[in-house]
């Protein structure tokens, strides 16, 4: 009810207390220009005060009503019973349940002050009115200066305004009835207003270092106020206090304001020297190979001021960065060079912990808290005037770099700062900052080689020059891979290399010889799994739909056929794919896409885990492409020849997907290897049928080997099944190709031989030859 520190009214020896402290605070902010701080004083302390007053004179109404209903001891009992339960709650939330020896004494001595107060207090609210005790005790307020003077003159206006309290107090004390004696009540309330300004003096003393009290180290830590002006520090105990001060701003965040605005003010006059900033030590990698082309990429594109170096996991970005690095730090062309690799491929990691872990890194205190916002501006801050270079490895969202792109570079020696942002992801929205992109692909065969001659030695590559290609093409050209299978045979080094490659060149197998043979389990999680694990629904559908394909080429159709998807949907899956380096496009003008062999197998092991592999479902799903090509493709034939009178079988009505006859030839174009795959796949009517289609495409296209060989594939199938005028129609369209092909006359004579001396040959059904004519 009553508050114990009640601050003192005494010109110069007035307590520390929240309003001085937020005063302080405010004139520290003005003096250091803090970006965060107002020039207005802070109201939210006045408004606390005014709440205390509020609570602290309605207590009194309360404690007459509670002693009237009981006795005054039994008041109190209820009243810090309740106290007791929840201070007690406070410090074991705090862990602080087992006070110091010194904390006891300052607080038994405190506590019988406190007790003397509240018993005196009680008695006199019970025997007088509730207004008369909130007026009286608040001459407190006049007296404790009295008391608390410690040698010191009070000043005469302090003597005529308390006059002037007096005076007021006994003028509202007699209300309508004017003036009269003094009750018994009254006077107990007089001499608790005594013996609690001297228990707010006792307070004072004891908790400001004086006294036998605590001291500065302890009060600090217990979060009791102190009088700076008066308490004497003792150098020795400076890391003591340190410590105490450290402890309460780790849970006070005013106190942890005040902390960073002393700081910055002492650094500001010199009396907390800037740590030296001192460069990185930064080692090219190991084994590097290639990427010549690259490494001047970079060193173009660093003009910029900010690169994105983007590519799959697991292709060597990391390295190639840390190895144009490191020529550079050797050639002194920046000042600081500062790598940082975020956590867990970058998930959950903000602006500010990057900014902050920077911060670290070149030396400078990062124990404050802070916002994201500031800590970006001290990195700013601290780095502004010196010529850097910054990595920042595993970036997933451009908004974990776009704020900390270096200012300006004009007016540096030797050119600006620059930041190099490197992901699993082309984070291509920082080209409105003016980011330079340098994309890292796959080695070729030769880098793969030269890389494998580095890890296995040039006498096993040179022993089996054949063996190394087919691993080098089994690993998809990727260097993480390829290492890991160097590992495998620099562990087994009674094995051939052929061996290795047998085993590689299992699709079934190879993923499993990885991380079993190898112990590469992290690096094929790495490379492959972690990027799946990311994927959306649709775009994880068809990166499974994906082990279907015999071929490592496909057109975006086929893929919706296999995965069930719309050709819209899949498109927009594709392009999730794209982005995390999963599939490759072709280069326009040629459409469709390609998967490597190794990721090709990766999608065919993710389908089996979900059930999508078994007999079943891999029939539907190429019944579905079946379905489709033979469809489009007669759809393709009308819109190229509407007016072609006859086509066996017949051309089922189709949905007009072509606007023109070449929007319908280049699709025959671009599914061609499908079409002949499924007219090689046993379906004797779709063979019929897309022969019957590609006419128009074999003589636009002149494609005279592809239709003269699917018109007799296609002559037999209806030779086989007997249908005479469908073998008559695909013997007389095969033979007008061979004689229209512009090749070796040679090979077309006896490529027509063939075709004539078929009807010979003991299956040929002469009752039914048709008339071609």
């Amino acid at each position: 009810m009553t508050p114990s520190t009640t601050p003192s009214a005494g010109p110069d020896h007035g307590r520390v207390t929240t309003a001085n402290r937020a005063d302080r605070s405010t004139d520290r902010s003005n003096r250091t220009n803090h970006p965060d701080r107002s020039d207005h004083p802070d109201r939210s302390t006045d408004l606390a005060l005014f709440l205390v007053a509020f609570v602290w004179g309605s207590s009194y109404l309360a404690a007459k009503s509670a002693a009237a209903a009981t006795s005054v001891l039994a008041v109190l009992l209820a009243r810090y019973a309740l106290s007791a339960i929840s201070g007690s709650a406070l410090l074991a939330a705090r862990g602080r349940l087992r006070p110091t020896r010194a904390e006891l004494r300052t607080g038994t001595i405190l506590g019988l002050t406190q007790a003397s107060v509240l018993i005196i207090e009680t008695y006199g609210v019970a025997h007088t009115s509730a207004a008369n005790a909130g007026l009286i005790i608040s001459l407190t307020i006049i007296l404790t200066p009295l008391l608390d003077r410690r040698g010191a003159a009070l000043p005469a206006r302090y003597f005529a305004a308390s006059g002037v309290c007096v005076v007021a107090v006994g003028l509202l004390m007699s209300g309508s009835g004017g003036l009269h004696a003094p009750s018994a009540g009254d006077l107990l309330m007089l001499a608790a207003a005594v013996v609690r300004a001297g228990h707010v003096a006792l307070v004072g003393r004891l908790t400001s270092g004086g006294g036998g009290g605590t001291g500065f180290g302890e009060s600090a830590a217990a979060g009791g106020n102190v009088d700076l002006e008066r308490v004497e520090l003792d150098p020795a105990r400076a890391e003591e206090y340190a410590v105490a001060i450290m402890r309460r701003a780790a849970v006070d965040p005013e106190t942890a304001r005040e902390v960073a605005d002393l700081l910055a003010t002492a650094r500001e006059a010199g009396d907390i020297p800037r740590l030296p900033v001192v460069p990185p030590v930064i080692a090219p990698p190991r084994v590097f190979v290639n990427r010549v082309a690259e490494q001047a990429d970079l060193t173009d594109a660093a003009a910029a001021g900010v690169i994105v170096v983007a590519g799959r996991p697991g292709i060597g970005k990391t390295a190639l960065v840390g190895k144009w690095l490191a020529d550079l730090v050797a050639a002194k062309a920046f000042e600081v060079c500062v790598y940082l690799e975020l956590p867990d491929r970058g998930r959950d990691v903000g602006v500010g912990d990057v900014a902050r872990e920077l911060l670290r890194r070149v030396g400078v205190d990062t124990s404050v808290a802070r916002s994201d916002a500031e800590w970006v501006a001290l990195w700013h801050s601290v780095m502004r005037g010196k010529r850097y270079c910054v990595v920042v490895d595993e970036v997933a969202q451009p908004g974990q770099v776009r704020a900390l792109i270096p200012e300006s570079g004009e007016g540096l020696p030797g050119g600006g700062s620059l930041l190099v942002a490197v992901g699993a992801e082309p984070l291509a929205e920082l080209a409105g900052q003016g980011a330079e992109f340098v994309e890292v692909g796959p080695f070729d065969a030769d880098a793969g080689v030269a890389l494998m001659r580095r890890l296995i030695g040039d006498a096993r590559v040179d022993a089996e020059p054949e063996a190394v290609d087919q691993v080098v093409e089994a690993c998809d050209g990727i260097p993480a891979v390829l290492a890991l299978a160097a590992g495998i045979l620099g562990q087994k080094r009674d094995w051939p290399v052929a061996q290795l490659a047998a085993l590689l060149a299992d699709g079934e197998r190879q993923l499993d010889v990885l991380r079993k043979r190898g112990g590469g389990r992290h690096v094929v999680d790495l490379v492959f799994d972690a990027g799946y694990a990311e994927l959306d629904s649709d775009a994880a559908q068809a990166y499974r739909a994906m082990g279907h394909l015999e071929r490592a080429d496909f057109q975006p159709g086929v893929l919706a056929a296999l995965a069930g998807l719309s050709e819209p949907a899949t498109v927009a899956a594709l392009e999730t794919l794209l982005a995390k380096y999963m599939v490759t496009e072709h280069e326009w003008p040629s459409t469709g896409y390609r998967v490597g062999d190794m990721q090709r197998n990766h999608t065919r092991e993710a389908a089996q885990r979900a059930g999508e592999f078994g007999v079943q479902a891999r029939t539907a799903a190429l019944r579905r492409v079946r379905d489709m090509l033979v469809a489009t493709v007669q759809e393709a034939d009308v819109a190229a020849s509407p007016d072609r009178p006859l086509r066996v079988p017949e051309v089922a009505a189709g949905s007009g997907r072509f606007a023109t006859g070449a929007e319908g030839l280049q699709w025959v174009d671009a599914h061609l290897p499908d079409l002949l795959a499924c007219a090689r796949s046993g379906d004797d009517d779709a063979a019929l049928r897309i022969a019957g289609s590609v006419w128009p495409y074999v003589t636009n296209y002149r494609r005279w080997d592809d239709g003269a060989w699917l018109y007799r594939h296609a002559a037999d199938m209806a030779r086989r099944t007997g249908f005479a005028e469908a073998e008559a129609r695909k013997f007389h369209t095969g033979t007008r190709a061979l004689t229209r092909h512009r090749g070796d006359p040679r090979r077309t004579s006896a490529s027509l031989a063939q075709w004539v001396c078929a009807p010979c040959s003991p299956g040929w059904p002469r009752r039914r030859r048709p008339n071609t004519g």
